[in-house]
């Protein structure tokens, strides 16, 4: 399976992205430095990396190098492990933006991982398609109101 990865190199103070590759058969890692264009790490077998560690966003350690994995390196790693992670839509309503930084905090101290996070206002149409379930509701026009304004 492959990966892009990044580390953060303190001493240069910027990203350093290789390609991460992965054996199951034998739990073997293999790292290609992208910029330089040459092997970083021949493969060696690591047993503290699992199959089940590998999915973009999550960070993991590689003899004392802490990576992100930032994207999959190919499209069968993407088609075979893309969908073993969950998706959800987390929607902040209008009244609840001031505290937007402590609810990304709550977020990431449950274990979870933020990835594609958008900003962005509904518009009226957009919003009664969101909400079509409470079409019926006697609060429908005020909830449509509601979230598709400022405050």
């Amino acid at each position: 399976f492959a990966f892009t990865a990044e580390w953060y190199d303190p001493n240069a103070s910027l990203f350093r992205r290789y390609e991460l590759l992965y054996y199951p058969k034998d739990g073997s890692v293999e790292m290609y430095d992208v910029k330089n264009h040459r092997t970083f790490l021949k493969r060696t077998k690591y047993d503290s990396l699992h199959l089940e560690d590998l999915f973009v966003g999550n960070k993991i350690t590689i003899f004392s190098r802490h990576l992100s994995l930032v994207d999959y390196g190919d499209q069968y790693t993407a088609r075979k492990l893309g969908s073993r992670k969950e998706r959800t839509l987390a929607l902040i309503k209008p009244d609840a933006m001031p505290k937007i930084g402590d609810l990304i905090d709550i977020i990431i101290n449950a274990g979870f991982t933020i990835t594609k996070a958008k900003m962005m206002m509904l518009s009226r149409k957009e919003a009664a398609d969101f909400y079509v379930d409470h079409q019926s509701k006697p609060f429908y026009n005020e909830l449509l109101q509601f979230i598709t304004s400022r405050s």
